[in-house]
């Protein structure tokens, strides 16, 4: 079962997307952008999490009320080829009842937070970095505002370089948030909206060099 579960790369990145947000409903092409793999692969891979019963797929008919998807964002491309329309139809999600469910999520969790750490061994080489908070993504929270606060100075272009490559990394965007020290404690001090929906969230501080 594990050998089948963790069979390639792409198996690999698919489970941390599924697993990272197991009520979100995502399509192929989607799918495909997200962790940069050939459309394909993608579909072989989704295939075979479904005969797993880590996937499962849902029609159209299906989600109708559910939240907004990435077919409703995209229902205005009407040129698209029929194979390329009919994958548009087909949602794929995280199978709650699948038998090592929990487990998965845990162990994909687990891994996000070990990227996390060496995550801030990298921003630590960036410049003079105050604070360093894992919320969103890296917690399993998806209604945080940001995914990586970062307080202190950096260098802008490296550091988005390294977002590009957590987002292959992953297969997912990082949001990330970044403040100087002295914005950090002004916005703090005024009850900033979007400042205390990341510190009252979960999260997860790495480094704290503020005080």
């Amino acid at each position: 079962m594990l050998e089948q579960l963790f069979g390639s790369r792409t198996r690999i990145k698919l489970l941390k997307i599924f697993l990272a947000q197991p009520t979100q409903l995502f399509f192929v092409r989607e799918l495909t952008r997200a962790i940069g793999e050939r459309i394909n692969s993608v579909r072989r891979e989704i295939a075979n999490l479904i005969r797993l019963g880590v996937v499962i797929q849902r029609g159209p008919e299906e989600v109708k009320n559910a939240h907004e998807s990435a077919h409703a964002r995209s229902k205005n491309k009407r040129k698209q080829k029929k194979k390329l329309a009919a994958d548009s139809r087909k949602y794929y999600q995280a199978n709650p009842e699948f038998v090592l469910f929990h487990e998965l999520k845990s162990l994909i969790f687990k891994s996000q937070l070990l990227a996390g750490r060496s995550l801030t061994e990298a921003i630590g080489k960036l410049g003079n970095v105050r604070l360093i908070m894992l919320t969103g993504f890296f917690v399993g929270d998806a209604d945080a505002p940001t995914d990586l606060l970062i307080v202190g100075t950096v260098h802008r272009k490296k550091l988005i370089a390294l977002i590009r490559q957590l987002k292959k990394s992953f297969g997912e965007e990082v949001r990330y948030t970044l403040m100087s020290t002295h914005e950090f404690k002004m916005r703090r001090a005024m009850t900033d909206k979007f400042l205390y929906r990341v510190l009252e969230g979960e999260r997860m501080v790495l480094v704290d060099r503020l005080e």
